[in-house]
């Protein structure tokens, strides 16, 4: 093998059987032999066999690359048509590692602008367009056979009513039409928040008082007890508050107060037979049916229009004319 080795021949074989032919040969002495067929085929051959041919024809194939078996690896149709590994190996884009299975192998990104169609299986390692598609198919396996989207709002209610009741979970918007707003509930305990603004909008609740030591409770009542408050966003609002005091006997009270949107009125205390009496403060307009104008005051000076009668029970005591100058009846 040497550069004495390199060489060019061409054999016409004009009038003879054998095809026309150049070989060529470089210093390593392995020929590749360039042979003309017919009909019209220029083919390319070494050592180990066909290596590819080119056809002058409009139809079929028009150039072909084989394996070292003489087997077409790469083909171009006169339609433009590309076949890779037709008949045998895999074909390998962005990589030099062969799996040994897989007829095309990819490795990087891959854009399709149109349709994919796949007579096989897909498997992928990552998501598709986002989707886990594994995860998304565990999902649909778990879709009772038969299901269907196209339920009906009766359809629907059928089956909730099926798994309603107590202890569902089922968090309904409105409860037999009217919204939650609209129902009495328990509200958070009242601590230190501003009466005035504990309850805000359309509602209606009762909340227990612990300690209270905000603003706007009724002055003077005890720190303890239960309060009902029931609004309409921008309109009337009543607050009842009941103190709870162990030691006093429920003497002081039940309070109220009503407002509007966001002004409210003094409060105001419930008269009871647990609150009445001396040291009450309740200011009565009559006494028994008679005005207090009626009555003498024994802690002022006052002057009375009519007689004043004193007597034990059998005799008088002492009586006083107010229509005379004179005492008359003292004995």
């Amino acid at each position: 093998m040497a550069d004495s080795d390199k060489n060019i021949v061409i054999t016409p074989n004009i009038g003879q059987t054998s095809d026309p032919s150049i070989v060529f040969t470089g210093g390593d002495n392995n020929p590749v032999t360039l042979t003309v067929l017919d009909p019209g085929t220029l083919s390319f051959d070494g050592s180990s066999g066909q290596l590819f041919s080119i056809t002058d024809s409009l139809s079929g194939t028009i150039f072909s690359v084989n394996d070292i078996s003489g087997i077409p690896s790469f083909e171009v149709d006169d339609d433009g048509t590309i076949r890779l590994a037709e008949f045998a190996g895999n074909v390998l884009i962005g990589t030099a590692t062969d799996d040994g299975s897989n007829k095309l192998q990819l490795t990087g990104n891959a854009k399709i602008t149109g349709n994919f169609e796949t007579t096989g299986n897909i498997s992928v390692t990552g998501t598709v367009d986002g989707r886990d598609v594994a995860a998304d198919g565990s999902k649909l396996d778990g879709i009772e056979s038969g299901a269907t989207a196209d339920q009906t709002a009766s359809e629907i209610l059928t089956a909730i009513k099926t798994v309603d009741g107590s202890g569902s979970g089922l968090d309904a918007d409105l409860f037999d039409g009217p919204d939650s707003a609209t129902f009495l509930y328990q509200g958070a305990d009242i601590g230190s928040q501003d009466w005035n603004s504990y309850i805000d909008g359309t509602e209606a609740s009762w909340n227990t008082v612990l300690n209270h030591s905000g603003s706007n409770r009724p002055t003077g009542a005890y720190t303890y007890g239960t309060a009902l408050s029931m609004s309409k966003s921008g309109q009337a609002k009543l607050q009842i508050y009941a103190p709870e005091n162990a030691s006093d006997n429920n003497t002081d009270g039940v309070w109220y107060r009503t407002g509007w949107n966001t002004t409210y009125r003094s409060w105001a205390k419930f008269w009871d037979s647990n609150n009445d009496g001396s040291g009450s403060g309740l200011d009565a307009d009559l006494l028994d049916g008679i005005h207090g104008a009626s009555f003498l005051r024994s802690d002022a000076n006052d002057t009375a229009t009519g007689i004043i009668t004193f007597r034990n029970s059998t005799d008088y005591q002492i009586a006083l004319n107010g229509n005379s100058t004179s005492w008359a009846g003292i004995s």
